[in-house]
């Protein structure tokens, strides 16, 4: 866990307007970066439910966090169940609720899943380790269209087609096993340009398509309501241009249906002093 550093700490404690023995829940728990400042901010009594898919993430929080006794409640499940999960903890009304959704650095580095293309590892890239999908069932079953779509709209990338076509004809040889397998087909295909490697859109949409994270994030938004009460407060940080505009445009029909209110003019990004210490905040919205 010493390795994550969350994203934009003081702004989200700001938005969510943590207070004293307020009730809140951390969507994506993952390092427990969030989740901590706000335990140490509603107390003496005051709760967080943390969600999180990996059993590895909650474990490390029980450990990280035990200081904070029973203000702390932590739930295995996907965030798209957040009421269920919420009303079955004794969450039914909260003050604030978080999501995340960048990845921890501890999955990237470490995982055996396959999140990274710098570490060899199988390609899993599930966030459930219960669920069937898997990266490596993607490119060795999906048709070679299916591939190219999915790395086109999840990863934007503008070479998916030629990347497909050199994942259909790999995979003919040899079946995909490690990420290394499929960073050494991608790089045969793509030179490198710039500090970003060319693997990295297609592995950002691999994970987005295995975890099904964009048909997740609206359904939970459509959800959470049921949790609210007037003053009640909800921050999503995102990484994406596809999450990005899930959340404004559920954000904007709910101003419109006067069912909350938006509190941000424009979109809040970290501070340039931020991003110099930790990169990985750059994209964060």
């Amino acid at each position: 866990m010493t390795t994550h550093q969350s994203v934009m700490p003081q702004e989200v404690i700001e938005y969510l307007r943590v207070h004293s023995n307020g009730e809140y829940v951390d969507c994506t728990l993952g390092g427990a970066g969030h989740t901590a400042m706000i335990l140490e901010r509603n107390g003496p009594k005051g709760r967080v439910l943390g969600i999180d898919a990996n059993p590895d993430a909650l474990s490390q929080a029980a450990t990280h966090l035990k200081q904070y006794g029973k203000r702390l409640v932590l739930a295995q499940g996907n965030f798209r169940d957040v009421v269920h999960l919420a009303t079955r903890h004794g969450f039914s009304q909260v003050d604030g609720i978080l999501y995340d959704l960048g990845l921890s650095m501890d999955l990237l580095k470490r995982s055996g899943r396959g999140f990274s293309f710098q570490v060899d590892e199988p390609l899993d890239m599930r966030l459930d380790p219960e669920q069937d999908l898997t990266a490596g069932v993607i490119l060795n079953s999906c048709k070679e269209q299916e591939i190219a779509d999915a790395i086109y709209q999840y990863g934007e990338e503008r070479a998916s087609r030629r990347i497909a076509n050199a994942i259909v004809l790999a995979r003919r040889k040899k079946r995909f096993e490690t990420t290394f397998d499929l960073v050494s087909v991608i790089e045969s295909v793509l030179s490198r340009h710039g500090k970003a490697h060319p693997a990295t859109k297609t592995f950002q949409a691999l994970r987005m398509v295995v975890n099904d994270e964009l048909g997740v994030l609206k359904r939970t938004l459509e959800d959470i309501p049921q949790l609210l009460h007037s003053g009640s407060r909800v921050v999503v940080l995102t990484f994406h241009s596809l999450e990005d505009r899930i959340v404004k445009n559920v954000f904007r029909d709910w101003g419109k249906e006067k069912r909350a209110m938006v509190l941000t003019k424009k979109v809040v990004v970290p501070t340039r002093q931020e991003v110099l210490k930790n990169s990985p905040s750059r994209s964060a919205k």
